[in-house]
């Protein structure tokens, strides 16, 4: 049981004063064979689509705050998650805290066996907000483990672990938006009930942009509110 953290209402303030857009891009680092077993083994179904129109070799873009990679969040720190895991999918991978690449993207661990926390999102502790996770669907170490999301239905548990303990979730949606600005926006949110959100790449690899035109989009409620 979690219970709730002074870092919410810094959450709040940070996503709330977000002043540009920044990209969510990545999920090219694969090398061809990894890719096409990826794209066989994790075939897209889909259960919800975004209407967002597509802008070729454009990523997605998520709110951007005053605050870059390179300078601490100001107030109390979150509460990181340090693995989550998937039990019915097996999934089960490390987590390190992300921020902003020096280019404005998010950054998203090399490996795709690796996930990335985005920083800027609500915590363990917070009871208000999105909880970011992010990872590759595939790079130079293989296939990732969030090539799974794809087969992740509602009701599937997903559990995040930290120094404070296990935060369990389950799943309440599926989305698997084109890449466009603005696609993401919604999801990366500090306000409202808390919420899990897994993100990954997906759909058809397109060569000439080196990047997956889709973002696969898991969202999880927690259980214990």
């Amino acid at each position: 049981m979690m219970h709730p953290s002074p870092h919410h209402a810094r959450a709040a303030a940070v996503l709330g004063a977000a002043l540009a857009l920044v990209s969510l891009s990545g999920c090219a680092a694969g090398s061809p064979e990894d890719r096409a077993a990826t794209r066989s083994a994790a075939a897209p179904t889909p259960s919800a689509s975004a209407t967002a129109t597509p802008v070729p070799g454009i990523p997605d873009s998520v709110p951007r705050t005053d605050i870059d990679s390179r300078a601490a969040p100001q107030g109390a720190p979150a509460e990181p998650p340090s693995r989550v895991s998937v039990p019915s999918l097996g999934i089960d991978m490390p987590v390190e805290p992300v921020g902003l690449a020096p280019g404005g993207d998010v950054s998203i661990p090399s490996a795709s066996h690796t996930a990335g926390w985005y920083r800027y999102s609500s915590g363990m502790l917070d009871r208000s907000g999105s909880i970011v996770v992010v990872a590759h669907i595939d790079a130079w170490d293989g296939i990732g483990p969030f090539s799974k999301l794809t087969d992740a239905s509602a009701g599937t548990v997903v559990e995040l672990r930290g120094d404070a303990g296990m935060r369990t979730f389950r799943v309440d949606g599926k989305a698997q938006p084109q890449k466009a600005p603005g696609s993401l926006t919604s999801f990366f949110v500090a306000t409202g009930p808390a919420r899990l959100v897994l993100i990954t790449c997906g759909g058809t690899f397109d060569e000439s942009t080196g990047h997956y035109r889709d973002n696969v989009i898991v969202t999880a409620t927690p259980i214990d509110g």
